[in-house]
């Protein structure tokens, strides 16, 4: 009897435990429903388990396009590419190509994925293989007249190339190109090397090791040929007040042909005649020959262009002046404190030694001002040329009052008297 009691009471149990559940889980999914839906996501796929002593042969760059998810409606409204990932297993591909099933995860527990698109992917696995190839540098240079380029020089020799079986097969040699520009001595540079076909055309997913050659180029002079820097040389003096600013040469340098013992005789540079600036005020331009011995020749044109820049000997003076207002009302007066500035101009010596008082103004302006006391920044305005280096003070004060109009005299009027008799 007892144990009937206790088996009714068991299944009575049961039957609430199940009943409250029920009630339980649509209540809760009243509250955040489960909804079954796809979605568009571009989750990028990703291989994991690559056999060792293989290669996967080109980028997957391939993704998902569409997912079909079940997940409580919180989580769909959270979902973004970043919450899932999707993989490839190729541990166990052989050489050749192989249709894998793709797999997604999604790291927010509540999330089901039901379904995948694409569900596949085709993946190519081939050896991994390396082998030496022979190193080849293109040199491209512009080595100017009286030079020659002697010699060039490149390291390693042999590169190893590495990667798919069926790409190393194709690579016959590891090249690169240097384009130097115009070179007049030794030079080493770096370059990437790249792994080409027979006939020539890059291969592109392979490495190479070393990834770089070093090349070194060696230029030297030819016997009876140099190219020397020219120089010139001044003689006088500018006129008074007027200086020597610049010495320009064009071109620079040319380039004399002789016999070997006449080239080796001159020295490292050609001259100029002189230059005689005696007096000058302004800029000297001069196109003359080459100071050369008999038996030196120059390859090109035979005269060069010397510019002499003469420029003012800079000076500075300083003056005193008093301010003149400007925009004042009429009926108003303006009373300056104090009553004169002290002004720094520099400018040509010349300018400056000319220069007169008179020449400079120095304005207040007191336009829309009224009775009263303000602070006015005076303005400087110097002959052109001139600079105004600083002015004391930068601020005046002025006290600006009404124009008191004279009195007028009021004459004493006369008043009659009138006597009376009686």
């Amino acid at each position: 009897m007892n144990s009937k009691k206790f088996l009714n009471n068991l299944f009575s149990f049961l039957i609430s435990f199940t009943l409250a559940m029920v009630v339980w889980i649509v209540a809760t999914e009243g509250q955040d429903p489960i909804i079954t839906d796809t979605i568009s996501l571009p989750v990028p796929i990703e291989y994991t388990q690559q056999p060792p002593g293989t290669v996967v042969v080109g980028k997957l760059k391939q993704r998902i396009t569409s997912l079909k998810l079940r997940a409580p409606k919180s989580s769909w409204e959270s979902l973004d590419v970043t919450k899932f990932r999707a993989t490839v297993d190729i541990s166990n591909l052989k050489v050749g190509l192989s249709d894998v099933p793709v797999k997604v995860e999604c790291s927010d527990p509540n999330v089901k994925v039901l379904d995948v698109s694409p569900r596949t992917v085709t993946v190519r696995i081939e050896k991994l293989v390396e082998k030496k190839v022979q190193v080849k540098v293109h040199i491209s240079a512009d080595v100017p007249f009286g030079y020659e380029l002697s010699k060039t020089e490149f390291s390693p020799q042999e590169a190893l190339v590495k990667g798919p079986q069926s790409l190393v097969e194709k690579a016959r040699s590891a090249e690169t190109t240097i384009v130097f520009g115009t070179i007049k001595e030794s030079v080493t540079r770096k370059a990437a090397l790249k792994p080409v076909d027979s006939d020539g055309k890059p291969i592109s997913g392979l490495e190479v090791q070393p990834p770089q050659a070093t090349v070194t180029v060696t230029v030297k002079q030819l016997a009876g040929v140099r190219e020397l820097p020219v120089v010139t040389r001044i003689t006088g003096r500018p006129a008074p007040g007027y200086r020597v600013s610049g010495v320009s040469v064009s071109p620079q340098e040319v380039k004399v042909l002789g016999s070997p013992q006449e080239i080796n005789k001159l020295p490292g540079y050609v001259e100029t005649p002189p230059i005689d600036v005696s007096k000058a005020t302004s800029t000297i331009r001069r196109t003359v020959p080459l100071s050369l011995p008999k038996d030196i020749t120059v390859w090109g044109p035979l005269n060069v262009t010397v510019v002499v820049d003469i420029s003012p000997i800079e000076s500075s003076l300083s003056l005193q002046l008093p301010p003149t207002v400007i925009g004042l009302e009429p009926g108003l007066k303006a009373k300056p404190s104090p009553d004169k500035v002290t002004v720094l101009l520099s400018g040509p010596l010349p300018q400056i030694n000319s220069l007169k008082p008179d020449d400079v103004r120095v304005e207040l302006n007191l336009t829309g001002k009224g009775v009263g006391r303000y602070k006015v920044e005076p303005r400087v305005i110097p002959p052109a040329g001139i600079n105004v280096d600083s002015v004391l003070p930068n601020v005046i004060e002025v006290e600006v009052t009404k124009e008191i109009s004279p009195t007028a005299t009021i004459a004493p009027t006369a008043t009659a008297t009138t006597t009376k008799t009686k």
